[in-house]
């Protein structure tokens, strides 16, 4: 396809940016520029007649381009920075074929802060939270929030600065600092320097489109936990009724699971979520599958504590019903987003008809691991290992306790035995 036949122009603008010739011609044809008041105003040669504002919801613009696109029409899309960096080109790439858009880039408000910051970018954590709350929520700060991190968030306005700063005191990090730009690269750009716990409700702040520089530093004589880099996180951080796998058992369940990004786990008899979470946390996508409303509840009180809206879908729904429901519709191309990479069986291991629909769903190439706590469950994942192969293993996990006849000596009491069964499906 020729850039003739090209009618999406999605145009990156900064305030002193020069456009490209190959914009510029565009512009030159366009039948409409839609966008932003601001964005629009960086282009003077544009006539009243061609020019539409941005609507919102931003779903309405998509509507519109679509009508557009039937009437044959060539249209230019302005957007601020660079479109594909957290910006609307991702979305139109969602709806129009790349091959009929002509994507211009502007310099990134993230290469301006970093400059202002005297940052590298790549040594910075980079974060959007501009836009919907659902998609892009404040809490996925949490999972980075360590002592000397660097981290860029592209936000949206006053009320979210302010629930940002909220959040890092209420994580014990109020001692951040924070640089908060506004308009970098125009002549109106605007600073401020403040720490997250000097930030008050009633400040006003009259900014626009808020970019924050966040040096993360841990409040001093805390010794709260934090988001581990690794797997294993203590049973505090999560919300559950006491049915949770142990940090330690969860930590070898991950190295089992082989999370990677962008992988699919389902997390079956999910309980509280915490391998899911885990797994998440790791950059993969997960999908949840539990009975008791208790428990499917808690899980999305931990999804949303971590901020992984993005990366988990939670299903309240028996799991033999949602594996019927999967099998009997074929495996059609239009859920090969749900298709596994992973399978994993929390709860339910000795039931054999269960079972036998995990198998079938699992695609070749899949893995499957099941844990089990009791001997029904352990006798069960035997009997699959005589029938798929794979490994079994055995978890136990000791822990220090005082002897019942003296406070002078202790024993290694042991905790709840986990027994594990690992295939891969050739």
């Amino acid at each position: 396809m020729t850039d003739k036949k090209k009618w999406l122009l999605v145009l990156g603008l900064r305030a002193g940016y020069d456009i490209p010739a190959a914009a510029k011609n565009f512009l030159r044809n366009a039948d409409t520029v839609i966008g932003g008041a601001r964005n629009l105003s960086l282009i003077p040669s544009l006539t009243p007649s061609t020019i539409k504002p941005l609507m919102r919801p931003f779903a309405k613009n998509i509507d519109w381009l679509k009508k557009m696109k039937s009437q044959g029409k060539k249209i230019a899309f302005v957007a601020t920075g660079d479109p594909s960096f957290f910006g609307a080109a991702k979305i139109l790439r969602q709806h129009f074929n790349y091959d009929e858009m002509l994507v211009v880039p502007a310099v990134s408000v993230v290469s301006l802060v970093a400059a202002a910051m005297g940052w590298a970018v790549e040594d910075a954590i980079i974060i959007s939270t501009h836009g919907d709350a659902a998609t892009r929520p404040i809490e996925q700060l949490v999972r980075h929030l360590h002592p000397h991190v660097k981290i860029i968030v592209i936000a949206r306005d006053a009320p979210q600065l302010l629930a940002i700063a909220q959040l890092l005191q209420e994580r014990n990090f109020g001692d951040s600092r924070l640089t908060i730009f506004s308009n970098l690269g125009g002549d109106d750009k605007k600073t401020i320097r403040l720490k997250a716990s000097a930030i008050k409700t009633a400040r006003p702040f009259e900014m626009d489109f808020y970019t924050i520089a966040i040096e993360a530093i841990a409040d001093k004589n805390t010794n709260a936990p934090q988001v581990m880099t690794t797997a294993g996180h203590e049973i505090d951080f999560f919300h559950h009724d006491g049915q949770i796998t142990k940090p330690e058992t969860r930590a070898i369940i991950l190295s089992k699971l082989r999370p990677a990004p962008q992988k699919l786990l389902w997390d079956i008899g999910a309980g509280a979520g915490s391998v899911a979470v885990e797994w998440a946390l790791r950059g993969g996508r997960a999908l949840t599958i539990e009975t008791k409303k208790n428990r499917h509840d808690n899980i999305l009180k931990n999804i949303a504590r971590f901020g992984l809206q993005n990366n988990i879908t939670a299903l309240n729904i028996p799991a033999q019903q949602f594996l019927r429901n999967y099998l009997a519709s074929g495996q059609k191309k239009s859920q090969a987003s749900m298709a596994p990479d992973i399978i994993f069986v929390g709860g339910g291991v000795s039931d054999n008809e269960l079972m036998a629909m995990v198998w079938r769903a699992l695609p070749h190439g899949g893995r499957l691991v099941s844990a089990s706590h009791s001997v029904e469950g352990q006798m069960a994942q035997h009997a699959h290992h005589q029938t798929w192969g794979g490994e079994v293993m055995t978890i136990n996990i000791a822990q220090k306790k005082a002897m019942t006849s003296s406070d002078n000596f202790h024993t290694m009491a042991a905790n709840q035995q986990t027994t594990l069964h690992v295939v891969d499906k050739k």
